[in-house]
């Protein structure tokens, strides 16, 4: 009940042979409206903290071959804007590869895509990474 509000994308996304060569993942996104805790350290007023997980996978690797992105359009002040999802607020650190960004949005109502890339590395071996393409998800969350 007092936990911060999350708004799901509108469809789970499949990335090919993310998880083997012979295994696709279904990745997952939502945004946070800020203010709010999550995902660390939370948006501010103003923003929106967008989180993807591609559910099966090893950790997500210290290198990114090609930058996972949410793409956005706040439908009431018109600002856009589009930022790298990245590992730096270690969600997930043993898997499944998980991603963040918080983007300044400013308060309305927001429709986001994300579409890109995701590298992992199993942790037994990091030097065996992995890189795969996501098809893109859209969302939308309100931002007060």
């Amino acid at each position: 009940a007092d936990g911060p509000v999350i708004a799901q994308f509108l469809y789970p996304t499949l990335g090919q042979a993310c998880i083997s060569d012979t295994a696709d993942s279904v990745g997952t996104a939502l945004a946070v409206p800020g203010p709010a805790p999550l995902p660390p350290p939370g948006p501010a007023a103003g923003q929106a903290g967008f989180v993807f997980t591609a559910l099966g996978t090893a950790p997500i690797a210290d290198v990114q071959e090609a930058p996972l992105t949410v793409t956005y359009i706040n439908l009431d002040n018109r600002r856009t804007g589009s930022v790298d999802l990245t590992g730096a607020s270690n969600i997930n650190p043993d898997g499944p590869a998980t991603v963040s960004a918080i983007a300044d949005t400013g308060p309305g109502r927001v429709l986001a895509v994300v579409s890109g890339s995701i590298t992992t590395a199993p942790n037994e071996d990091p030097a065996a990474t992995r890189t795969c393409n996501f098809l893109p998800t859209i969302g939308t969350v309100f931002v007060p």
